[in-house]
């Protein structure tokens, strides 16, 4: 059995899983809710309801993004996961505004709220089986790297709680009189939209496409860069087809002395390799780069006048041009600026770089390029464990190229 019939075989499981017991929870929690007029149990059942819709959608949609690519789809199918996952988020900002609907209408027309032992202890079944469905779907997410199930586990913990608000409001009618069902029917409400919103950005973020991870940025780089040959690269960037399903390119910096045949031997086979160990499908772009003395010198001192500006700045694709005759050094270079910085700030700082590389040499003139990075991290300290992670990753990976 090869990896993508596994994982289909296990989101297939965990989907009908899903399905039976969000059902029979609708069941029985609907006709609880009916007998004792509660609007926020009936509220809740209907939650399950969505549940099951949820499910079913998993189901169909890690049977189709299980499909093996074909002449329309040479990526393959796993892009149909997002979709799924963004219809369920629709079902649940649905139901969330008909559990409103019926929250304000039970406000303005309350009705008797009857305590029921059977009621309660429906909820609290309800409440050990979405928490252990919400176990459940995790271990599944992370097995097979799924965000169908990453939400679906979200959804799951977020019923608990939300059934045990419903708990809460019945045990206030009876221990305390206090009917505040309609009011908790207004917050589950609100949270089960609130909770659909938050599954639709996390589902459409990567088919808007979003950076590169860093973890799997980190692992390519480096996995590149270990290659005799390498002098450095740039430019990675990684197109997602569904999970575990990436297509990149990436520029590798070469001797521009060597052969052109040495070099492409050494990119075809990093190409190969990328693809049998990392399961990414990569393509080399091969940047010849001088690697003598004067190259040398002033590539050291431009990476100087960018440690000493406060923006975060990196270069790449450095060559230079001698004109003795003219007394000018000619630099080239791409210069890779933050996101937060906008086009007029790019600016000013191109004029800074030249004016502090003027100072240094007067001879010295400049074509710069602006570049983007495409991988982003929120800190200095997520930065260090994307690359920690990398790091075991590549490590396990030779391990078990070498068994």
């Amino acid at each position: 059995m090869n990896d993508n019939t596994e994982r289909t075989n296990i989101a297939l499981k965990a989907g009908f899983t899903g399905i039976i017991c969000n059902l029979l929870l609708f069941i029985f929690k609907f006709l609880v809710g009916f007998l004792i007029h509660s609007v926020s149990i009936i509220a809740d059942s209907f939650n399950n309801l969505s549940d099951v819709g949820s499910a079913a959608i998993s189901v169909v949609a890690s049977k189709m993004a299980g499909k093996s690519a074909d002449e329309d789809h040479p990526f393959g199918h796993g892009r149909i996961e997002y979709i799924a996952a963004f219809i369920v988020s629709i079902l649940i900002i649905s139901v969330g505004i008909n559990i409103l609907q019926s929250a304000f209408q039970a406000i303005w027309e309350p009705k008797p709220l009857v305590f029921s032992l059977h009621a309660a202890l429906i909820l609290c079944i309800s409440i050990l089986v979405k928490i252990a469905l919400g176990f459940y779907y995790r271990s599944i997410a992370r097995r097979i790297d799924s965000e169908v199930y990453a939400a679906t586990s979200q959804d799951a913990f977020s019923d608990a709680l939300i059934t045990g608000s419903t708990f809460v409001s019945i045990l206030l009618v009876h221990f305390a009189g206090w009917n505040i069902d309609a009011y908790i029917g207004l917050m589950v409400s609100l949270f089960v939209i609130f909770n659909g919103l938050q599954v639709a950005k996390n589902t459409l973020t990567p088919l808007i496409g979003e950076s590169i991870n860093p973890e799997l940025f980190y692992a390519i780089i480096r996995f590149v860069e270990r290659y005799p040959g390498v002098l450095g690269t740039h430019d990675l960037i990684v197109h997602n087809y569904g999970p575990d399903r990436y297509m990149a390119t990436i520029h590798v910096e070469v001797d521009g002395q060597n052969s052109v045949s040495v070099a492409h031997s050494i990119i075809d086979q990093i190409e190969e390799d990328c693809e049998y160990q990392l399961g990414v499908h990569l393509v080399i772009h091969m940047d010849p780069v001088d690697e003598d003395d004067l190259s040398r010198e002033y590539r050291a001192l431009l990476t100087t006048v960018l440690n000493d500006i406060p923006e975060e700045c990196t270069f790449h694709d450095f060559h230079m041009q001698s004109h003795p005759e003219e007394a000018k050094i000619h630099l080239f270079f791409d210069l890779v600026t933050p996101w937060k910085i906008n086009a007029a700030q790019e600016q000013a700082l191109v004029k800074e770089i030249e004016r502090k590389l003027s100072e240094q040499d007067k001879r010295i003139c400049c074509s710069i390029k602006l570049d983007k990075p495409y991988m982003h991290v929120h800190s200095a300290a997520e930065d260090l464990i994307a690359k920690a992670d990398a790091d075991i990753l590549l490590k396990h990976l030779h391990d078990k190229h070498n068994q």
